[in-house]
């Protein structure tokens, strides 16, 4: 019996050991997927700004819209096509190669009757572009760091961001534009926009292209915060 229960303390014990060897030797893995959830805390998830919404928008309805534009807005409109009852700012942050024609006319429709789109992605639909008048290219960026900073505001502060190995810019601009924000990386002489406004009928197109700016990672670090308040201000 004793020799019995000597085997089996020594084979629990060997097991706990290699477990805890096993546990210490294994590193957290940090999962960088660029979702922009507004659900997520994981870094490139929205779920900080997303809480922060109600202060940045104080006296205004927050709603998630979990439709395509067109879908959206059509149905939210007199007898699901002609005047939009939806008002307000309509903000899309990542992922927007799922807008099609019909929602990016709906959209544009939407600005146009005096409410304010805001779209902030790496690019944009041809469609959108089209329409607008605009054109995307990519700045070299060995080390992927970029820094953006803000024009006309009180705070005109550059931030950097990392893990950035394609930095957007606009290379073509219709007149009617106004730059609000520039872009810079190590390897580029000179600032190029990044973030624009384009006055739209009676309405606004606001277009930026650096969605990572406004995710849980870059928010709490340095002034990011600050970057992104002022950004959404306009």
């Amino acid at each position: 019996m004793k020799k019995e229960a000597v085997a089996i303390i020594v084979v629990v014990v060997i097991i706990v050991g290699l477990g805890l060897i096993s546990t210490l030797n294994s590193k957290k893995v940090v999962d960088w997927t660029e979702s922009f959830d507004e659900r997520s805390n994981k870094p490139y998830g929205l779920s900080v700004l997303y809480k922060e919404l109600p202060r940045l928008f104080k006296d205004n309805d927050i709603k998630t819209v979990y439709h395509t534009p067109y879908y959206y807005l059509s149905a939210n409109s007199e007898d699901g096509y002609g005047d939009h009852i939806a008002e307000g700012t309509y903000m899309i942050i990542g992922g927007t190669n799922y807008l099609d024609e019909s929602s990016v006319d709906e959209l544009l429709y939407f600005a146009e009757n005096g409410n304010t789109l805001f779209i902030s992605d790496y690019y944009f639909p041809s469609v959108l572009m089209d329409s607008l008048g605009v054109k995307v290219n990519y700045a070299a960026n060995k080390d992927s760091i970029s820094s953006y900073q803000l024009r006309h505001q009180k705070n005109t502060k550059t931030i950097s961001i990392d893990r950035n190995s394609n930095a957007s810019y606009f290379e073509m601009l219709p007149v009617r534009a106004n730059v609000l924000g520039t872009l810079k990386t190590n390897d580029s002489v000179s600032k190029q926009p990044n973030f624009i406004e384009i006055p739209f009928g009676d309405g606004f197109v606001y277009l930026h292209l650096e969605p990572k700016v406004f995710t849980n990672y870059n928010l709490l670090k340095g002034d990011t915060y600050t970057y992104v308040e002022e950004t959404l201000s306009y």
